[in-house]
C-alpha cells in the first residue's frame, strides 16, 4: 500500500461567510481573475487541500466547491469556471472603470502631478491593493516575485504594454519623481513592491468629496499664518525690495520652478520669513513634512520629490 504524499500548500481559511452579490466591485474582478487565468495564480488558489483563500472562493461565486473532495476533476471544473468568467469580464472591459470616490481623487492627483493614463492606473492599483483583502489576497498567490517581474505582472494586471509600466515606473516616471509611488526593491511580497508617498493615502483615496492636499495630509499641510512682519525684518530691507516684486510677478506669470534660498542658523526667522512673504503676497503656502507617519527623519530625497 503506498502512503500518500501531502503536499504543505500556504492557504488562508477565514471565517467562512458568504459575502453579499458584488463584493468583488467589476475592476477588482477583472484585475482577480486576470491573475488567477492570464497569470495562473489558480495553481495556487486551487490545490488538493482546498482552496488559497475560501473568502475569494466565495466572493467568485464558487462556495460549492469549499466543502467538497479536491480531486482532479473538481480542480478542472473550478478552472473552466473561472476562465469562462475572466472571458466575460474581458468582453467588456473597456466599460470598466475605477470606484466613483478612486476615480475622482487619482484625478485630483493625477491633474497635479500630470499622470498620464498608465500611471494613474498603476496608483489606483497600489491603492485598491491597500484596501481590497481579496485583491491583496490573490496577489500574494504570485510570491516571491523579484523586481525585474514587477514590470511584466503589472503590464498582465492592467492590460498594458511592459514598456509602458517601464517608463512609468522608472527614475523619470512622474510617478517615482514625485515620490507618489516608490518601488520596494528588497521586498518580494507582490502586494507590498509598491510603496506609496504615505499609508494615509490608501485610505483618504477611497473617500468622496476630497481635496488634493487631503489626500496628501501628513505628507503636505498648509502653513500656519505668520507669527512676525516686515518691521521684524529691517536689516532685510534691500534683499526683499528686490524679492517681493520678483515672486509677484512669478506669481502672476505663473512660472514654474522659481526658487529662492533662504539660509541661515536654526532659529533666525527663515520659516518666518517664507511664511510673510505669501501672506503679503496673498498666495496659499505648503509645508512638506519633515518626519513620517512613525515620527522618523523624512529623507531628503523623499522630501524633495
Amino acid at each position: 500500500m503506498t502512503t500518500p504524499i501531502t503536499a504543505r500548500i500556504s492557504r488562508r481559511k477565514r471565517h467562512r461567510y458568504s459575502p453579499p452579490p458584488g463584493e468583488l466591485s467589476d475592476l477588482t474582478r477583472l484585475w482577480v481573475l486576470r491573475i488567477l487565468v492570464a497569470l495562473q495564480g489558480h495553481r495556487r488558489f486551487i490545490s488538493v487541500v482546498g482552496f488559497f483563500d475560501d473568502d475569494l472562493a466565495y466572493a467568485l461565486g464558487l462556495g460549492k466547491w469549499i466543502d467538497v473532495t479536491m480531486d482532479a476533476e473538481s480542480r478542472q471544473k473550478i478552472l473552466r469556471t473561472l476562465k469562462a468568467q475572466h472571458a466575460e469580464i474581458e468582453h467588456r472591459h473597456d466599460e470598466i472603470g475605477f470606484p466613483a470616490a478612486l476615480e475622482s481623487n487619482i484625478a485630483l492627483l493625477g491633474d497635479l502631478a500630470n499622470l498620464d493614463t498608465v500611471d494613474r492606473q498603476i496608483l489606483a492599483f497600489a491603492i485598491l491593493v491597500r484596501n481590497d483583502p481579496l485583491l491583496r489576497s490573490v496577489c500574494s498567490m504570485l510570491n516571491p516575485i523579484a523586481s525585474d517581474r514587477l514590470h511584466t505582472t503589472l503590464a498582465a494586471i492592467l492590460n498594458t504594454s511592459e514598456n509602458e509600466v517601464h517608463r512609468a515606473l522608472g527614475r523619470d516616471g512622474k510617478l517615482i519623481r514625485t515620490g507618489l509611488l516608490s518601488i520596494a526593491h528588497n521586498d518580494n511580497d507582490f502586494e507590498d513592491k509598491l510603496s506609496l508617498i504615505s499609508r494615509e493615502l490608501a485610505n483618504l483615496a477611497m473617500l468622496p468629496d476630497m481635496e488634493a492636499i487631503d489626500l496628501l495630509r501628513g505628507v503636505v499641510s498648509r502653513a500656519a499664518p505668520p507669527r512676525l512682519t516686515l518691521d521684524d525684518y529691517p536689516h532685510l530691507e534691500k534683499p526683499l525690495a528686490l524679492l517681493i516684486p520678483y515672486l509677484r510677478k512669478a506669481l502672476d506669470m505663473k512660472r514654474k520652478g522659481t526658487n529662492v534660498f533662504l539660509h541661515g542658523p536654526p532659529g533666525t526667522g527663515k520659516t518666518q520669513l517664507a511664511k510673510l512673504l505669501a501672506a503679503t503676497m496673498e498666495s496659499e503656502l505648503f509645508e512638506i513634512a519633515s518626519e513620517d507617519e512613525d515620527g522618523e527623519p523624512e529623507s531628503g530625497e523623499k522630501r524633495l520629490c
